[in-house]
């Protein structure tokens, strides 16, 4: 519901025939706040103190996190489809966009700060790749990357004011590249899709750039979105303190994390050319980025003579990097036969 009220304040901002790329990168990480927010109220008593009020069979139902999570769960899905239902209606009445509107979009959407060096890395693109070049003009995309940023640091903010009362809280911030894998796989599992539904992937086929440059380029700006929350994240990593309870899971989960945010690109990108819906992508390229790099690791800590640890830690991101890389050729070889004018996952008729 957050997600669908990002997207029409978007879009109401930018016209009935406004570009939509990129608002899947901003509306994850927003939605991911309110949903926090939603289920844990604030840092300290949040909804415990405005449930203390209710009867005594509201506190025996369920805890006061879960009747303040489902409150504002049902606020944002009502106000929602209110807003959706407005924009809806407005969509088919076309107009011009005046001249306040334009304004406003150069106000919030424009680049800030260092212009001079962004505009001689995009020549760069052009000289090299073109269609890294064209990727790259998105007006949300500074948006959605600092927005990341923000959900990794009120992360560990809030991670760390609730680690002074139980310390194994704290281990929660080893699940963070988790939480980014997933933001980047909805967000490569929806490549393409406005160009193959406007027609211009078409047109993109038909110049001098190969398919194998049309994948790169997406995979880096995909890649672009998340450094800056990857490096943050990383950074403060690097300065917790040790506790008892790490190790196990949560530390396997912080590497797997941190392996899949460099293969989940051309693997998303793998299902999005062959025209899957992006939430059936987001699934199966989670699945696929997680499943057999498991069972592989599972396999390597039998048969090889290593510590199990670290032979399961290398199996799954060998077996994970290869994935990646045999998706990105999939990806550049189904857009070279054209398979993605076909239904999602059919192969022509021989």
């Amino acid at each position: 519901t957050a997600a669908g009220g990002v997207l029409i304040a978007v879009a109401r901002a930018q016209g009935p025939a406004g570009n939509a790329q990129g608002l899947e990168q901003v509306s994850i990480w927003l939605a991911s706040i309110l949903v926090w927010i939603g289920s844990t109220g604030l840092p300290g008593e949040g909804f415990g103190r405005m449930v203390a009020s209710f009867p005594p069979w509201v506190g025996a139902t369920a805890r006061g996190d879960m009747w303040g999570g489902i409150g504002v769960t049902i606020v944002c899905f009502v106000f929602a489809v209110w807003l959706a239902g407005r924009r809806v209606q407005k969509a088919f009445r076309l107009r011009v966009p005046d001249q306040a509107q334009i304004d406003r979009k150069r106000r919030w959407f424009a680049p800030r700060f260092f212009r001079v060096i962004r505009e001689r890395r995009r020549r760069r693109w052009l000289a090299t790749n073109p269609a890294r070049w064209l990727f790259s003009f998105s007006p949300t995309a500074g948006l959605g990357r600092w927005g990341w940023v923000l959900v990794i640091g009120l992360s560990w903010g809030i991670l760390i004011s609730l680690a002074t009362a139980d310390v194994e809280i704290f281990e929660l911030t080893r699940f963070l590249p988790i939480v980014l894998a997933l933001g980047m796989a909805m967000a490569s599992a929806a490549s393409f899709r406005q160009e193959i539904e406007e027609g211009t992937l078409e047109l993109l086929l038909v110049t001098p750039l190969s398919t194998h440059h049309l994948v790169w380029a997406r995979v880096r700006q995909i890649w672009a979105l998340f450094i800056p929350a990857t490096a943050l994240s990383v950074a403060l990593a690097l300065i917790r303190p040790v506790s008892q309870f790490s190790g196990g899971v949560s530390q396997f989960a912080e590497w797997a994390g941190l392996v899949s945010l460099v293969t989940l690109p051309s693997v998303g990108i793998r299902y999005a050319v062959r025209r899957l819906h992006p939430l059936n992508g987001f699934f199966w390229t989670a699945f696929t980025a997680t499943v057999p790099p498991l069972l592989f690791g599972f396999a390597m800590t039998t048969f090889a003579g290593l510590d199990r640890d670290l032979a399961f830690v290398l199996g799954f991101a060998i077996s994970q990097l290869v994935l990646g890389g045999l998706c990105g050729w999939l990806a550049a070889n189904d857009l070279e036969r054209r398979w993605y004018t076909l239904r999602p996952l059919q192969r022509p008729a021989r």
